[in-house]
């Protein structure tokens, strides 16, 4: 097609209207950026890309014209100047605000297109929108801070048994109620050898009942324990069982 013009970094102007129905059709913001002295321009941007910025098109606009701060622009152009000087693509989850407009976390890969003589350097973006998972993970964050803080105010010790795995776990504090070292194993031989013989039977017969069902897996237990030093204290366990799909005690988890 030796008589149509060059558009963006593609040759033709059918391959052009390919590729931007494409990415139109991408649940996706992408494009093409060009790397300027102190700037980028939008050289191809998807109708998503232009729709967070409120507007119909983006192309042949910078940073500037788009109202951001020079801040986001740096920020923007750190990773653009990476892609060009490692010749690999760059992926990153960032933050982004627009003043009276889109915000959220997005996570972004930006990929170096081949150089061309005359031409300014040129990456190709998509990016997508991360805000429901970033948001659910820091939310995951702080409720896991605020338990924390509930145990810590409250003495207790946390504990959960993965039933398939067979894997036994102790936060600090359960292992200080039971005299166990911080190095030693846990397994639920080592939980019943530190309860009191005569006390384990009862205990047992609980753990035994919720895994069958009773109570929706729900127990409460009270069992002496000796510690390092002989020291016995009398102990109060609540364990939940947790049930798959299909009704399968799948793991327990508890407090002391």
């Amino acid at each position: 097609m030796s008589g149509d013009t060059a558009v963006g970094p593609w040759s033709g102007v059918e391959n052009d209207a390919l590729l931007k129905a494409m990415l139109d059709a991408a649940d996706v913001m992408a494009g093409v950026f060009e790397v300027l002295v102190d700037d980028y321009r939008y050289v191809a941007a998807n109708r998503n890309a232009a729709a967070f910025y409120g507007r119909s098109d983006l192309t042949g606009m910078t940073g500037a014209d788009l109202g951001l701060t020079r801040e986001q622009i740096d920020a923007r152009l750190e990773v653009l100047r990476a892609c060009i000087a490692t010749g690999a693509p760059q992926t990153h989850e960032y933050p982004f605000a627009l003043e009276g407009g889109g915000r959220g976390w997005f996570l972004g890969t930006m990929s170096p297109l081949p150089p061309v003589a005359g031409r300014r350097p040129q990456v190709s973006y998509v990016v997508i929108d991360n805000t429901q998972r970033r948001e659910a993970q820091l939310e995951a964050e702080r409720q896991r801070e605020k338990l924390a803080l509930a145990l810590q105010a409250t003495g207790l010790g946390l504990w959960e048994y993965d039933l398939r795995a067979d894997v036994v776990t102790w936060d600090e504090r359960m292992r200080e109620l039971f005299g166990v070292d911080a190095d030693t194993p846990i397994d639920f031989e080592t939980y019943a050898s530190c309860v009191e013989p005569e006390d384990f039977v009862h205990t047992r017969a609980a753990y035994v009942a919720a895994l069958a069902g009773a109570n929706g897996g729900a127990y409460v237990v009270r069992h002496r324990t000796s510690g390092r030093g002989g020291v016995v204290r009398w102990l109060r366990g609540a364990g939940q069982v947790i049930f798959d799909g299909e009704g399968r005690p799948r793991r327990v988890i508890g407090t002391t």
